[in-house]
């Protein structure tokens, strides 16, 4: 075989490698783009369960306990005011005041436990009346909020986050808080007050689904261009050849 055949047969070889490369990582992206819209897509809620069951007072959440549906017991001994919180009222999101109660959790532990409470809209008159008797909660258990939204005082929480109220009665406190759906008293009567929406928190993955996608396009856009190239330059030397022959007669 002659050496000018092993060149255009390594050429041949090197092209096909290049393209079969980035062939490769469009098929990559492809994947990679369908496992972000799978990722991304929410979470079907499981059933409300005892919060005792998925998190444990003084110490961090974990992943399994985020946005989990849960239900706890006990005596509000405190209420206060977050200002200038995003929330969902009727399906809008709105910048308002949340009406929060600190609760002593119905247990034996020792110390007893507290958690904090999102009751619902807070710049209402009946903000600061919380019930007196024992009550049931059922609603949504969230990470504490670890950016300032407001000013804190004795009155006002600055952000949703136990460590602003630590050793308040000297509560155990879980870590995040509750956005309560339901009020009840022990005999089972519902406690009316204004609620706010208690969405899943959507989870979401690095990248961007059409941005993988534009990739996909982009590495098979340069792997047909890498399978053309070969072809074009032995066209654009024959033509250049044939102008030089025809300059020459």
């Amino acid at each position: 075989m002659s050496s000018n055949r092993w060149r255009l047969l390594a050429i041949a070889l090197l092209t096909l490698l290049v393209a079969g490369t980035f062939t490769e990582l469009g098929i990559w992206q492809l994947h990679r783009g369908q496992e972000v819209q799978r990722l991304n897509k929410p979470a079907k809620d499981l059933p409300a369960t005892e919060i005792h069951s998925l998190a444990s007072a003084g110490s961090n959440l974990s992943d399994r306990a985020i946005n989990r549906l849960v239900t706890v017991s006990g005596r509000y001994l405190k209420s206060y005011v977050a200002t200038y919180q995003e929330a969902l009222i009727d399906g809008k999101k709105e910048v308002i005041s949340l009406s929060v109660g600190l609760l002593r959790v119905s247990s034996s532990a020792s110390p007893p436990e507290g958690i904090l409470v999102v009751r619902g809209v807070g710049d209402i008159p009946e903000a600061n009346n919380l019930p007196t008797e024992e009550v049931f909660i059922s609603g949504r258990l969230y990470p504490r909020q670890t950016t300032d939204h407001s000013l804190t005082d004795s009155r006002n929480l600055g952000r949703l986050d136990p460590a602003l109220v630590a050793g308040v009665d000297g509560l155990n406190l879980f870590d995040g808080y509750v956005v309560a759906l339901k009020e009840k008293t022990k005999d089972g009567t519902l406690i009316s007050y204004p609620r706010i929406g208690a969405p899943g928190a959507k989870p979401t993955t690095p990248g961007f689904y059409w941005q993988h996608i534009s990739y996909v396009f982009i590495w098979w856009f340069m792997a047909l261009l890498v399978l053309v190239a070969p072809f074009y330059n032995a066209r654009f030397k024959r033509i250049s050849l044939q102008n030089s022959q025809s300059i020459e007669r």
